[in-house]
Formats: C-alpha cells, sequence, structure tokens
C-alpha cells in the first residue's frame, strides 16, 4: 500500500506540472495501480480520499440509499425495503465485528436475529402514522446499516481495501460536486449545519475527521472513528428531543409523530454505547423515544414541558460525550437553543427524590422517570410568576406557547369514548383546543371579553392549573386502563398522572393536589394540611400503580375522578358564593366570576352528562359569563350551584363537606328556587324569557324583598331590616356603579352620590340620624325605597343594556329587568307590578278585569316584545323606552297620591308625617327625570315633601299635576284620581320661583342636620338644605 500511494503521488505531481489532461491522468493512474479501479470520493472544497482498490460495489450501497431515502420519505416503504434486501442486505447480514456484536446483544432479543428486518417488521405493524413509519424505516436503513458497513471493514483490520471500503461506504458517490448517494458522511453535514460545527470549508469537523483517520488504517484511528459515530449520533438525538419539544408546544401532532419515529431511529444507533457507560440514562431516553408514544389513531402520549425532552437529555448526552476523548471534535450547541434562548434548570427531578412523594403518611413511589410530568407544575408556576408580576399578555402567551403548554392543550387525547370525547363532544366544550381558545380569548390585548387584567390573570391561572392538568392526569390514567397496553406499560401512564398531580416539591402550589387541599380547608374536609379528597386520589393512585388487572386499575380511576369531581364542585360552589357575596356588597366581582367560570370549566361536561337539569347548568354558565353582570339576590347563585352541585355528586355529596362561609354567616336555602324558564305568568301575558334562559337570579330579586320587608314592623327592627337589605343582595344592587347609563348618571347627578338609595335607609335606620322619630314613617320610607327606588333602577339598568344588541349577554340583561319587574308569584306583591296595580285601583286606570293596571300591560307586551325571537337593538330600545314611560305613569300617580294626602291633612288639620315621609320616598324614584324637564317644578316637589316642612296649603295636588305633565305622560294614561282633596285647579299655578317661595311659606326645622345626607346637586341655586334633597 506504502508503494502504490507512493506512485499514486508522483504521477499526480509529474502530471499536475506538465498541464496533463484528466483522461491521461485516469489512465496512467490506472497503468500505474495495475489496472484496478482507483477513485478519489469526496470533492473539493471538503475532504477528498483517494482509493487504491475498486470500491464499485460499495458506492453503489450510497445509491441504493439514496434511493431507499426517496422511497421511504414519499411513503413508499415497501419499494425501500425492497431496495436494501436486494442489493444491501446480505452485505450487511455479513458484517461483524465488537461494534455489531454490541448491537446484535441489545436487539437480538427484541427484533430476532435478523433485527434490522425485525425493526422494519415492527415498523410496518406498529399502530403508528405512516409519516413515522416512514422515518423509522428510512433512517434505519441508511443510518443504522451504513455505519455497520463502514465498522465492519474497519474493526479487525487494518488492510488498505478494507478501508477504502470503509470509505466507499461513508463517503458516497460524486458526480463532480453534486452527490448522488445518501451516506452517514450527508448526514453528518445536516447536523454540522444544525449545531454549528463546521470547518472553514464548509465541510462538517466530524466529516474531516472521519476522513482523515480513514486514510491511516490503525487501531487508534479505529476506535476514534468508532466515538466520531457516537458524536455524530448523540447531535442527532439531541436534535430531536429538542424537536419533540417544538412539536409539543405547537400541538402539531403529525409532526410530532415523525420526530418522535425519527428520534427513535437515531437513538437506537446510539443506544448500545449509552446504555452501556450510563444504564439510568439510556432509560431515560428509551421513555423519550417510545413507540408507543405515537400511536395510529394520531393521539400521542409524549409527555413534556418546559422543554423537559431536550433539558433532560441534555446531561445524558454531555456527560456520554465527556467519555469521548478520542473524537477530537467539539460537540456544538444546536442552533434554535441559542436562537430561542432555552436555558434548562440545574437540576431536574425524575420523581426519585426521597421524600418528596411522601403526603400525609402515604408514599408514592415512582417506578419511571417522570420528570417530563412533574415539569408541568413548573411550566404552571413559571405562568403564575408572570401574572403576579403584571407581565403584559404577550409575554404570557409566549411563555404559555415556548413552554409547551399549549401543545399539550391542543394535542388529540384517547379514543373519542373516554374523558377527551366527552369534554371536547358537542356535550362538553363543542371543541378539541376548548381550553386554547379560552387562553386565546383571555390574552388577547387590548380586551373586551375580559377587561380586567386581574380577571383575565385568575382565567389563565386556573384553566391551566386545573382544567388542563385535570384534561392530562385523566388521559394518562384512560391510557393505564386501556386493554392495548401492558400491566408495565400502564404503571407507567399512571406514574405520569401522579407526578402531574403531585407535581415538584417546588411548585406543588401549582396542582390539582393543592387545590384539594385548599377547598378542603374551606369545606372542613382536611386533616389541617392534606384535604381528605387530595388524600383519597394519592391513595388511589399507589393502588392504580400496584393493581394487577385493569380491572382493579378501572376501580381505582373511578375513585380518582369521583375525587376530582369533589374538588371542583367545591370550587365551583365557593366561587358562586363569592360572587353573589360580592353582588350583595355591590363589590367588584369580575375576578371571583372568572375563577368561578375556570372551576366551572373543569366539571361542566360531567354535569351535562349527569341528573342535573339543563336548565340548572345554564344558571351557573350564564352567572360565571365574564361577558354579563351576575344576577342574584337572597343567596340565590349560592343555593342553585349548592342544589345542582348536591345532585350531580348524587350519595357522595356528603363528600363535599360544608363550606364555611355559608356556614358563618348562617346562610340557609329555599327548598325550591324561582325559575321561569318555561315563562312567568301575568294577568296581562306570560314573560317567555329570551333564549329559554332560566332567570331564577333576577326572580329572587322579589323573593329578597319581601324577606327584607317582612321583617320591617316597628323601630326595634330596623337594624334587622337593614342586615337584610345588605345580606340578601338589594343594597349591593342599589349601589351598583353604572356609570354611561343615561338615567343612572342623571340620578347619580341629581342626589350627588352613586349610593344615594342606601345612603337614604341607612340614615331612616340610624335612630339619632333619622329625620324623624314617627315609627309609620320611617317604615314607610324605607319601604318605598326598597321596593321602588331600588327596583326601578335594577329595571331600567337592565333594560336599558338589553336594549343594546341581541348577542346572549343582552337577552340576558333584558329578562333581568323584566324578571326584577313582574318578580315571582308568590312575592309579586311587592313588586312595581304591584305598585302599578295598586295605583291604577286608586286612579281608574284598571284594565276590563278590574285588577290589572293598563301600565302593566303596556309594560309586559313591551317586555315581551323585546324578548321575542328576532328582536333587533332597535326594537328592543323602542319597547325599553315604552317600559320607562310606564314607569314614570305609575310613579307620577304615587306622587299625586301623597300631594293630595297632604292637601287633605292641611283642610282637615290631621296627622301627615307618614304620608309626606311615603311621598317623598315615592317623589325620589322620579325627580331626576322631573328635575330634567321642570327644575322648578323639582324644587318645588322637593319643597312639599321636605320632613322638615309643615303643610301650608291646600293646593299641592294641582300644582304637582301641572309639573308631572311635563314628563310627557297625558292624563289619560294617569287617569283621575279618587277623593281629590281639592280638585278646583281652575288658577293654581306654580311658583314661578319655587326656592323663594318655599322659604316665605311653611315652618322648616332641622333643616341644617339632614343637608349633608341628603342634598341634591344643582336642583337649584338656594335649594340646598331639605331632607331628600
Amino acid at each position: 500500500r506504502i508503494l502504490r500511494r507512493t506512485r499514486l503521488k508522483t504521477i499526480r505531481n509529474l502530471l499536475a506540472m506538465h498541464g496533463a489532461k484528466s483522461a491521461t491522468i485516469a489512465l496512467a493512474i490506472a497503468a500505474c495501480l495495475g489496472g484496478a479501479q482507483a477513485a478519489t470520493l469526496g470533492a473539493s472544497p471538503g475532504s477528498t480520499y483517494d482509493t487504491t482498490a475498486d470500491v464499485t460495489a460499495e458506492l453503489a450501497v450510497g445509491d441504493s440509499m439514496a434511493t431507499m431515502k426517496t422511497s421511504a420519505a414519499a411513503g413508499n416503504r415497501n419499494t425501500a425495503v425492497s431496495e436494501y434486501e436486494t442489493n444491501v442486505k446480505t452485505l450487511f447480514d455479513a458484517t461483524l465485528g465488537t461494534v455489531k456484536t454490541a448491537f446484535d446483544n441489545e436487539y437480538s432479543t427484541e427484533f430476532g436475529a435478523n433485527w434490522v428486518d425485525g425493526m422494519a417488521d415492527a415498523t410496518e405493524s406498529a399502530t403508528i402514522p405512516d409519516a413515522a413509519k416512514n422515518e423509522l424505516i428510512e433512517k434505519t436503513l441508511m443510518d443504522m446499516v451504513t455505519m455497520h458497513l463502514v465498522l465492519d471493514k474497519i474493526d479487525s483490520s487494518t488492510a488498505d481495501a478494507d478501508w477504502d471500503a470503509a470509505a466507499a461506504y461513508y463517503i458516497g458517490s460524486t458526480t463532480g460536486t453534486t452527490r448522488t448517494g445518501f451516506t452517514t458522511y450527508d448526514r453528518a453535514e445536516k447536523r454540522a449545519a444544525d449545531f454549528n460545527t463546521e470547518e472553514s470549508s464548509g465541510e462538517a469537523s466530524i466529516n474531516a475527521a472521519i476522513i482523515t483517520a480513514l486514510k491511516t488504517p490503525s487501531t487508534t484511528n479505529r476506535d476514534k472513528i468508532i466515538e466520531l459515530y457516537q458524536v455524530l449520533y448523540l447531535q442527532n438525538v439531541l436534535k430531536y428531543t429538542y424537536e419533540i419539544d417544538t412539536e409539543l408546544a405547537e400541538g402539531d401532532a403529525t409532526e410530532l409523530s415523525e420526530v418522535v419515529g425519527e428520534g427513535l431511529a437515531f437513538w437506537r444507533i446510539l443506544k448500545p454505547w449509552l446504555k452501556a457507560s450510563n444504564p439510568a440514562g439510556a432509560t431515560t431516553l428509551d421513555g423519550i423515544f417510545e413507540l408507543e408514544n405515537i400511536p395510529s389513531s394520531g393521539k400521542p402520549t409524549v409527555q413534556g414541558a418546559r422543554h423537559w425532552n431536550y433539558c433532560r437529555a441534555k446531561p445524558i448526552i454531555d456527560a456520554h460525550f465527556a467519555t469521548l476523548t478520542a473524537a477530537g471534535v467539539t460537540f456544538g450547541t444546536y442552533t434554535p437553543v441559542t436562537e430561542d434562548g432555552t436555558v434548562c434548570p440545574d437540576t431536574i427531578p425524575t420523581g426519585a427524590e426521597s421524600g418528596d412523594y411522601t403526603i400525609a403518611g402515604v408514599t408514592y413511589t415512582f417506578t419511571n422517570d417522570v420528570g417530563a410530568s412533574l415539569q408541568f407544575s413548573e411550566a404552571i408556576a413559571d405562568i403564575k410568576a408572570l401574572l403576579t408580576s403584571g407581565a403584559a399578555m404577550s409575554e404570557v402567551q409566549a411563555k404559555y406557547e415556548s413552554s409547551g403548554l399549549k401543545g399539550l392543550a391542543d394535542l388529540p387525547r384517547e379514543a373519542l369514548s373516554t374523558t377527551y370525547g366527552l369534554f371536547t363532544g358537542n356535550d362538553g366544550h363543542a371543541s378539541v383546543t376548548w381550553i386554547s381558545d379560552l387562553m386565546t380569548k383571555a390574552l388577547a390585548s387590548p380586551n373586551t371579553w375580559a377587561p380586567k387584567y386581574s380577571a383575565r390573570a385568575e382565567i389563565i391561572e386556573k384553566t391551566l392549573m386545573d382544567a388542563l392538568a385535570v384534561q392530562l392526569i385523566l388521559d394518562d390514567l384512560e391510557h393505564a386502563i386501556d386493554g392495548d397496553h401492558t400491566l408495565a406499560e400502564g404503571v407507567a401512564f399512571v406514574d405520569h398522572a401522579a407526578a402531574k398531580f403531585l407535581g415538584t416539591s417546588t411548585a406543588r402550589t401549582s396542582t390539582v393536589f393543592e387545590r384539594g387541599n385548599k377547598r378542603g380547608l374551606n369545606y372542613g374536609t382536611t386533616d389541617g394540611t392534606n384535604s381528605d379528597a387530595s388524600k383519597a386520589i394519592l391513595a388511589a393512585l399507589k393502588a392504580c400503580a400496584a393493581a394487577t388487572s385493569v380491572d382493579a386499575r378501572t376501580t381505582q380511576v373511578e375513585i380518582i375522578k369521583l375525587q376530582i369531581k369533589v374538588i371542583y364542585a367545591q370550587a365551583t360552589l365557593r366561587y358562586a358564593k363569592l360572587v353573589g357575596d360580592d353582588i350583595a356588597d355591590a363589590s367588584a366581582y369580575e375576578e371571583h366570576q372568572a375563577e368561578g367560570m375556570a372551576f366551572f370549566n373543569v366539571i361542566f361536561p360531567w354535569l351535562k352528562a349527569s341528573s342535573v337539569s339543563t336548565a340548572d347548568i345554564e344558571v351557573l354558565g350564564n352567572f360565571f359569563d365574564v361577558e354579563a353582570a351576575p344576577d342574584s339576590f337572597n343567596d340565590f347563585a349560592y343555593c342553585k350551584t349548592k342544589k345542582a352541585m348536591e345532585t350531580f355528586l348524587g350519595a357522595d355529596a356528603s363528600d363535599m363537606g360544608t363550606l364555611d362561609a355559608a356556614d358563618e354567616d348562617g346562610t340557609t336555602c329555599a327548598a325550591t328556587l324561582p325559575s321561569g324558564a318555561t315563562g312567568v305568568v301575568t294577568d296581562v301575558g306570560t314573560y317567555y324569557p329570551a333564549g329559554g334562559e332560566d332567570i331564577g337570579g333576577s326572580l329572587s330579586f322579589s323573593v329578597a324583598v319581601m324577606k327584607t320587608l317582612d321583617l320591617l314592623d316597628e323601630p326595634s327592627s330596623f337594624a334587622d331590616v337593614l342586615d337584610s337589605f345588605r345580606k340578601t343582595g338589594l343594597a349591593g344592587s342599589a349601589d351598583t356603579s353604572r356609570v354611561g347609563e343615561p338615567v343612572w348618571d342623571m340620578f347619580k347627578t341629581y342626589f350627588g352620590s352613586p349610593t344615594w338609595m342606601t345612603d337614604y335607609v341607612e340614615t331612616v335606620v340610624d335612630n339619632e340620624a333619622t329625620p324623624t322619630t314617627n315609627s309609620a314613617a320611617r317604615e314607610e320610607m324605607i319601604e318605598k325605597t326598597i321596593r321602588d327606588a331600588v327596583a326601578t333602577q335594577a329595571i331600567l339598568s337592565d333594560l336599558y343594556r338589553g336594549s343594546q344588541g341581541v348577542t346572549d349577554a343582552h337577552d340576558r340583561y333584558w329578562n333581568h329587568g323584566a324578571a326584577k319587574y313582574i318578580g315571582t308569584q308568590d312575592d309579586r306583591s311587592v313588586t312595581v307590578y304591584n305598585r302599578a296595580n295598586k295605583r291604577a285601583a286608586n286612579f281608574g286606570t284598571l284594565e276590563g278585569d278590574g285588577e290589572t293596571a293598563v301600565a302593566n300591560e303596556v309594560a309586559v307586551a313591551a317586555l315581551i316584545a323585546g324578548a321575542a325571537s328576532g328582536a333587533s337593538a332597535a326594537t328592543r330600545a323602542a319597547q325599553y323606552a315604552i317600559v320607562k314611560k310606564q314607569i314614570l305613569v305609575i310613579y307620577s300617580q304615587c306622587v299625586l297620591r301623597y300631594a293630595n294626602y297632604l292637601d287633605g291633612a292641611f283642610i282637615d288639620g290631621s296627622e301627615y308625617a307618614d304620608h309626606q315621609a311615603e311621598g317623598q320616598a315615592f317623589w325620589r324614584v322620579i325627580a331626576p327625570f322631573v328635575k330634567e324637564v321642570n327644575a322648578n317644578g323639582a324644587t318645588f316637589l322637593e319643597g312639599i315633601f321636605d320632613l322638615s316642612r309643615e303643610t301650608s296649603e291646600k293646593t299641592h295636588y294641582c300644582r304637582a299635576k301641572a309639573i308631572l305633565s311635563d314628563l310627557g305622560v297625558t292624563d289619560a294614561e294617569i287617569g283621575t284620581l279618587e277623593d281629590i282633596r281639592y280638585a278646583n285647579c281652575d288658577g293654581v299655578e306654580v311658583p314661578e320661583d319655587a326656592t323663594e317661595y318655599l322659604a316665605t311659606t311653611g315652618t322648616v326645622s332641622g333643616a341644617s342636620r339632614f343637608a349633608a345626607a341628603f342634598s341634591v346637586a344643582a336642583v337649584g341655586a338656594a335649594a340646598v338644605c331639605v331632607f331628600g334633597l
């Protein structure tokens, strides 16, 4: 060989010096080598290799590999295998050596003595997508086979011909500078570009090193080449762990199946070497590149979050690379890792950490490396930290995507008969990407769906920490009881479910386990730290892993599902209570409503599949709908939810315990709750809620009014009335800020306070601040404010909002207003509807039945028209105006009636305190409307109902009638009051300057005492100090 290389070098130099033609060179070389077909492998500027032997047959293998690659990539795997069997198999079957022996030992048991054939057969018979099969066949035939052909030639020989053959197998053939085959050389070129490990010539450093070593046959160079092969496939394996994380993050099941298949083929090439030095690391990589991760259904079971696959593999890869001291090349960094700034934690829990998984005396022992699932809790903790810091939603979204959480949310799961099918189907959330759909809404900026950042933060946190976690845990468990898996494989799935449930010791507060513990503390179902539900789930997981049959395992899975239902039934009920209490306090409810929605979503499909009525489920859904203001009085939301959760859990309802907040404030629930879903019947028509909604929450307004006013019998009860006013939610309704609504804005300006109604009630109840010591008067002021003022404000607000559009949210507002106007059958005597009937009886404006007010006929007809299917926003706006006018009619009648009582008191010299107080309360219902059209008249009416004034004339009724006519209500609509005490209004006029007139007539006392509490802004320059102003 030395002689041949010397001759070749001499001829090259001579011919180059004399400018010989290439054909002459070829002839000269052939003659010099005794006629053998020598070849130059490779092409400049990369490394070249001059053979001394005929390597035509070896180069043909590279061409066969190219054919296999093209065929497999196109899905023609049979063609690829046929090419292998015809042209390459005989060569591979003849390979020997220490490396081949190691591979035989590793794979012959699983795949048979002809284990490459066995791998191909196993691939074809596997229930995995074709894309994954294509990759497995291609990389096994091209990479695995080529490597063994190369190493076989150099394993125990240093003969030139053998190393030339090895070089031909490795480098392959070229035509000019174009490669016509596909060999390991090509693979190394790709990885060098990925890892930035190229020579200045652009050639892969591994290629340059292997070709250099091949030129000098020796055992040292053989060992170096073996190590360089390992470096190459270390790069391949690491690349594909990263790509698995990437496809997980993107939720692309098709691409995910391809990269797992491709990575598995590369891992099989590396495995025998790495396993020899690091058995535990090899087991971890086995778990990453698991054929079962890519079943044919396209529902992968790949585990991972927070770049776990890459980060877990990298220290294993790095440790093995460190043993390859003879390779003499750098490993490099996978370019995408640098580009996206992926940083791996210093330590990654695997489930083997001592003491970290012992809870309340129960230790869960992981059989498998479950770091992939443990990282789920860390990824959730990362999101929570961003939200706590107030990070921009764009930053949260980036983390949601890069950490793999979005991909986990979007990936398809177990077969449609399981939890996945229920939750994503039409009887569930009706979308396979329902979690990401919610995330998209919450992450949008600016945001009209849930404008408050804090509310969206709650939706995001609970959707990921709870809804997504539950889905992933149950998916693992349902794989564990799938008969297609062995019991051992099932244990791995149970392990992963347990890891997601428990999380890492540092991120356990971001797990379902922790959610269970929090709820246990709220419901008294805890040992003080760990809840009964969480402990039951952990015990069931442990028993599930130890089960020796699918039936036994299934029993434990059902226990786990039940306890998850308990946890989220508790959570949903707790937030129904919190939102209801927020409404009662007129506090911001958005955060609690958002949290409640997220918790409700966790169990919503299960609720639908249970015996809970569709109407009740709809009530809960509407209550937690962040696009609409929730409506609940007298603890309706809590009671409705409690009933639903108890029905949902059935015989296991006692597992929930008792909510501490309900126990502390003495909340009790009636045996039956209002609904109205099938229509609210009145004497003038039946109101059918728009969209068929259950409007019990708004009907409960009348229940709350009745409950509160039932306490109103004597001064000693006033404090109880005020307490009920607050607890039932009526005060919350009164104090709700409705900025931007014309009526509310007008009233706030008039009374100078956004809480004018509660201010009034609280002052009347206060024995020191009350403007009158007359008990009857105080009762009237309290009753009419709660029953009439608070009600009309709520009704007009709801109807106004409902008239702004025709979405489901607008429908609900319209329904809310209608329900408050009509009330329940049992409690209708305390509604605006009833007030209209009473006044109509006084004014002769009853319908033909002699019982129902014309105002009610008109108002209810308008409410029905607004709720009709197909009603436009314009139609609703028109109907809203009609209802508003009827309210003006009703309370104009009230004001006139009590102005007449004042006339009678003056004429008879009788007591009038209670009538004046009652009149004042009624006047306040419409005062700002009057002020808007007749400011002087409003000042006059304020004055006559001022409790600090005595009656001084008999023309209150006549003057009031003239003033109220400016509201646009007709005499026919008002009717004629019975028993008018001074009916001759001819010549009676409203004083031109009511302020001056009031200052010179009647006796005023104690005005300064009440001005602060009841001053009315801008009624008139001098109208400053009377009670109610």
